[in-house]
């Protein structure tokens, strides 16, 4: 034992034991202090400038058309953006369902990059008429280097359009005592018939009775309906011939809505259609003859004659008299008729 009583054998450890804990000590701050170190050199230490050069990207909408009938169905037709630059990204190309693109008020359909430069919205059904849209890009949704001039487009479907295609006098060729005013309505976007009839008016400008004895309830008109609900026909009712001409007014007044929804017609539209007197019902225009040879060789002489209105071809019978002169061998045939309207019809 020596003098401080510390055993000989303990005495020669205990400086290892301090060394030790130095050691540690010193190696923790080192530790301590090289983490700190790196994360401080990490913060700070020069890095190379990432430049990222943004380009401008101009984008025009093209509203979809007029829906056309193709084989009987209604095809309607998508709603286009096309871009001067690359604006997609690279994995959405000509894939359905692209995203970062909103159509207000909504309607069912599908987003999709054509190419790069060109997207699509092809609708699930047909365009309501003369919707106001709003279509909303997400930049963040598109290349990073791009920078849309516009991120919100707007436009209009088309309205509901009526159009008078023709508006005449009609007289029966079968029963030339059968006369009424037809007009015939063409329209952009389909329309139901029930609801055309509620809006169509009949009157006389000049107030002539020219419908008879009627029942004050019954219809003036019928309507026919033509191809995919876009097409009609108005006919009158039976006309009398007054002594003194006369205008029927047809009108299709403001209001009509299509079957797809969306706004309707705001204006009337119709047509005067002109009722002859019983003096000008009908009218010989002019006549002139000609020589026409048959399959035999042989001439035969016809009589020309182009006229407005119709007639009973016994009529026509009894008032022609078609012939020749005593010093040829023309031959003659009994007078023919063939209806026309303000046409031109053989006497032969």
């Amino acid at each position: 034992m020596g003098g401080c009583g510390i055993p000989s054998h303990v005495r020669e450890h205990v400086p290892t034991a301090w060394h030790l804990a130095g050691t540690i000590v010193a190696a923790g701050l080192l530790s301590i202090g090289g983490w700190h170190g790196y994360h401080w050199w990490e913060a700070h230490k020069p890095r190379p400038t990432v430049l990222t050069v943004q380009r401008e990207v101009i984008g025009k909408l093209t509203a979809p058309p007029v829906t056309p009938v193709v084989k009987g169905k209604a095809q309607p037709q998508p709603l286009r953006l096309d871009f001067d630059q690359s604006l997609a990204q690279l994995d959405e190309l000509g894939k359905a369902g692209a995203k970062g693109m909103e159509l207000d008020p909504p309607l069912p359909g599908t987003w999709k990059w054509v190419d790069d430069k060109h997207l699509i919205f092809e609708p699930g059904r047909d365009w309501p008429a003369g919707v106001d849209y709003e279509v909303k890009l997400d930049t963040s949704a598109f290349a990073k280097e791009a920078k849309l001039k516009e991120s919100v487009f707007k436009f209009t479907t088309v309205p509901l359009q009526p159009a008078v295609v023709k508006a005449e006098f009609y007289t029966d060729p079968q029963d030339p005592t059968l006369h009424q005013a037809v007009m015939e309505l063409k329209f952009t976007h389909p329309v139901e018939r029930t609801d055309l009839e509620k809006l169509l008016k009949v009157e006389m400008l000049g107030k002539t009775p020219v419908f008879g004895k009627r029942d004050a309830s019954a219809p003036l008109f019928t309507v026919v309906e033509g191809a995919h609900q876009r097409q009609f026909w108005v006919r009158t009712s039976r006309i009398s011939i007054p002594e003194k001409e006369d205008f029927i007014k047809l009108t299709l007044e403001p209001g009509l809505k299509t079957t797809n929804g969306g706004g309707g017609t705001s204006k009337p539209v119709g047509s005067n259609v002109r009722v002859p007197d019983i003096y000008s019902g009908f009218n010989v225009e002019s006549a002139d003859t000609r020589i026409i040879r048959t399959d035999e060789g042989e001439p035969e002489q016809y009589l020309f004659v182009e006229a407005s209105g119709y007639a009973a071809g016994r009529r026509w019978r009894s008032t022609s008299r078609p012939g020749c002169s005593p010093r040829t061998n023309l031959r003659t045939r009994t007078a023919r008729w063939w209806k026309t309207t303000t046409g031109r019809a053989p006497v032969r």
